[in-house]
């Protein structure tokens, strides 16, 4: 696209830096989980009401707006819904992030673990459950740390960044979202999937509440 031709892309990573920009990344969310811009919000591009959903979700939103997509078909597409409900987009990355990688600039990333290669490799990690204290009740990991998903923004600050964590939920969903956040704020973190679920279904070992 001659977006991308025109986009300082170094130029573009000082400005999400700075929060002058807001990226918005149409890309599914295992390719934003493999490879993303830290700090980059996940909007998975799709056909109908697209565009209203985001515009409804961003329309306080003030700063200049980039988007990241798999391909140009994508970018041109997520674009025009965009701007057909009030938002214009200033940058356009619609190669996966390719260029961004060559150049080196700052990417995040979250890989995924079984429970059975979890509880082999238990205690090469910090696990963090961030259920709901209620879903405690049914056990919780040995030596896990309890942080419900809505208080770990506030948590951070107390968890140190030399360890690995492997962070939980019920099935992976809301754990996938944790470990993102984890990861981008410099931590190394991976997701459990199949969660407690699949831990309490295969009688693993569990401290109950």
């Amino acid at each position: 696209m001659e977006e991308d031709r025109m986009v300082d892309i170094k130029s573009l990573w000082e400005k999400t830096a700075s929060e002058e920009t807001i990226v918005l990344d149409t890309r599914i969310m295992t390719e934003y989980a493999n490879a993303h811009i830290p700090g980059s919000l996940i909007a998975p591009y799709h056909r109908y009401g697209w565009g209203k959903s985001v515009a409804d979700y961003l329309r306080e939103e003030q700063r200049e707006m980039a988007i990241v997509a798999s391909n140009d078909a994508i970018a041109s597409a997520a674009k025009e819904e965009l701007k057909k409900n009030g938002i214009n987009v200033s940058f356009v990355i619609s190669d996966a992030l390719e260029k961004w990688k060559k150049e080196n600039l700052p990417v995040a990333s979250v890989s995924n673990i079984d429970v059975e290669n979890l509880y082999e490799k238990l205690e090469e990690f910090q696990v963090i459950d961030v259920r709901e204290p209620y879903e405690w009740r049914s056990g919780v990991i040995p030596s896990a740390l309890k942080i419900p998903m809505g208080e770990l923004v506030n948590k951070l600050g107390e968890l140190p960044k030399n360890k690995k964590y492997a962070v939980i939920c019920a099935t992976g969903s809301r754990s996938q979202s944790a470990s993102i956040f984890m990861a981008d704020n410099g931590f190394n973190a991976v997701n459990v999937i199949g969660g407690m679920s699949r831990w309490l279904s295969l009688s693993l070992p569990v401290d109950l509440q």
